[in-house]
């Protein structure tokens, strides 16, 4: 996990998404529950990096999927946390404020300033 992680990282850095995919499909692979989705969420990023055609289907499949596995365990704000990635992404503005108010106000804060910030036109 953790070289994939590195591998990931490093290909981001270099814009080189096709690359970023290849890790981002072996972490989805991982035991630990994180680790798949911070795969899941970087594999549909590098779609919208590279400008393909189904991103934003991506995008609505993936907040299915985190919101699918808080229903399971509304304990789980990490996937809270992705899916308000998500709606960042495809500019859904005002979904992910309200999503946003289901995190502790501790975790929220730096989310509202990353939809502002996305919001104001700055890339997150």
């Amino acid at each position: 996990d953790q070289i994939n992680m590195l591998f990931m990282g490093a290909y981001t850095l270099k814009n080189e998404f096709e690359k970023v995919k290849e890790y981002a499909l072996k972490l989805q692979k991982s035991e630990k529950q994180y680790n798949v989705y911070i795969g899941k969420y970087t594999y549909v990023n590098a779609l919208k990096k590279l400008g393909s055609p189904e991103t934003i289907s991506k995008y609505e499949e993936l907040i299915r999927y985190f919101r699918n596995a808080v229903l399971k365990d509304n304990t789980d704000f990490a996937a809270t946390i992705y899916r308000v990635r998500c709606l960042i992404d495809i500019e859904k503005y005002d979904e992910a404020r309200e999503i946003c108010t289901l995190l502790p106000k501790e975790v929220r804060a730096g989310l509202f300033d990353e939809i502002e910030k996305s919001q104001n036109g700055g890339e997150v």
